[in-house]
Parts: structure tokens; C-alpha cells; sequence
């Protein structure tokens, strides 16, 4: 007989939001470095696949191999950023850092500062940062995989 039951669910409920990031991370940084790999490669379908997904306007891209990329720095950023979030929530999933209303503070104040870069440039305080706005992406996108995550990580908690 088991004399701590819940120990072995809460660590099944922890593999399971566990494998779920390292599931996503990896889309993620698979995604980043296809975007690299078309850039490098000159492959203009590239372009055209990402055009819904961004305004890809040339001055506002990273120049990667003389061209610039198939989308902006800051979509770039939030790719790359829920790749490295889906990594970095492994451990604070284990240690049980991450609630959800922690996901959402974490969640809002990216978008507070990215939407706060939007109106700072949109009313000509500054103009075209173009390695700012790739952190700032970062930065979104790690916050909206912890958000997801831990969003996972509660309805599992609850037992749902």
C-alpha cells in the first residue's frame, strides 16, 4: 500500500505540463531556426508564408545574409521567446513556482510594455528600435508560454 498517493499523481500531473514544454519549446526554436534557414537560403516562398502572420515591412526586420527575414524582430522575438519560456517553465513547473495568477501578471505586463513600445513610437518619441522591439518580443512570447503552461499546470492541479 501506497502511504503517499498524491505525491505520485502531482508527479505524473509534473511530467505531463513537463513533456507539454518541451513539446512546445521545441516547435518554437524549430520555427526560429527555419526562419534563419529561409533567410539563409534566399527562399522567397518564405515571404509568402509568413505574410499573415506579420506586417514584414523590410525596415523593421532583422537583416540576416544581406536580406532581411521573412518576419519583423519582434515576431521573431515572441517565436523565440515561447521557445526559451517552454524551457525555462521545466524547472519552476517541478518546484511549483508558476500559478496561474503569476502566468497572468507575468502575461500583462508584456503586453503593458509592448503596447507601451507601440505608442512611444507611434507618437514619434523614438523611431525604429529595432533590437529593443526583438526583446520585447522575447519577452511576450516567454510570458505567453508561461501563461499557457501554467494555465496547463492548474487544470491539471485541479484535477480536471
Amino acid at each position: 500500500m501506497n502511504k503517499y498517493p498524491d505525491t505520485i499523481v502531482d508527479l505524473a500531473r509534473i511530467r505531463e505540463v513537463r513533456r507539454y514544454a518541451m513539446i512546445g519549446g521545441a516547435l518554437a526554436l524549430a520555427l526560429s531556426l527555419a526562419l534563419i534557414v529561409i533567410n539563409l537560403t534566399h527562399w522567397e516562398w518564405g515571404r509568402g508564408l509568413f505574410s499573415h502572420l506579420c506586417h514584414q515591412k523590410s525596415d523593421r526586420c532583422l537583416i540576416v545574409s544581406g536580406t532581411s527575414m521573412a518576419i519583423c524582430s519582434r515576431c521573431f522575438g515572441i517565436y523565440l521567446g515561447i521557445g526559451v519560456g517552454c524551457f525555462a517553465f521545466i524547472p519552476q513547473c517541478v518546484i511549483g513556482r508558476i500559478s496561474g495568477f503569476l502566468g497572468w501578471v507575468f502575461l500583462t505586463v508584456a503586453g503593458v510594455v509592448n503596447g507601451g513600445d507601440f505608442l512611444m513610437e507611434y507618437i514619434g518619441y523614438y523611431s525604429n528600435a529595432l533590437y529593443a522591439r526583438g526583446a520585447l518580443g522575447l519577452f511576450l512570447g516567454a510570458a505567453i508560454a508561461f501563461f499557457i503552461l501554467s494555465r496547463v499546470k492548474n487544470f491539471y492541479s485541479e484535477g480536471k
